[in-house]
């Protein structure tokens, strides 16, 4: 709808496990999560930060993540964050891409991540 302020891609994420986040924790520093220490707070807020990206006007859909078949990648420029989900919504991993590097050039060029 034309004039409407987008509240970013928050719906399509359906689901996010303690299981994944626990598996993924080690990303939550490039989400803003300040501590290495994994407990439930600090797990909760990895989970509050994958949202606050999802629902950024800045994260836009842009290609898939080659290990996941049929998955999505929300990439915001911005914090050049990027969220992985699979085709039904639930979170698989999400992660800092830098700049220069293959892995970000060859997402930017063929909007396959891996």
């Amino acid at each position: 709808m034309a004039g409407a302020k987008s509240n970013g891609f928050a719906e399509a994420l359906t689901g996010v496990t303690q299981k994944q986040l626990d598996k993924k924790f080690k990303h939550a520093s490039d989400f803003g999560v300040v501590t290495t220490k994994k407990n439930s707070e600090t797990l909760a807020q990895y989970e509050s930060a994958i949202k606050t990206h999802m629902a950024s006007t800045s994260t836009i859909q842009q290609g898939t993540y080659g290990f996941v078949k049929d998955s999505k990648v929300f990439f915001n420029s911005a914090t050049n964050n990027a969220v992985v989900l699979d085709a039904t919504g639930n979170f698989v991993t999400g992660f800092k891409l830098s700049p220069g590097t293959q892995q970000f050039e060859n997402f930017i060029k063929n909007g396959v991540l891996r």
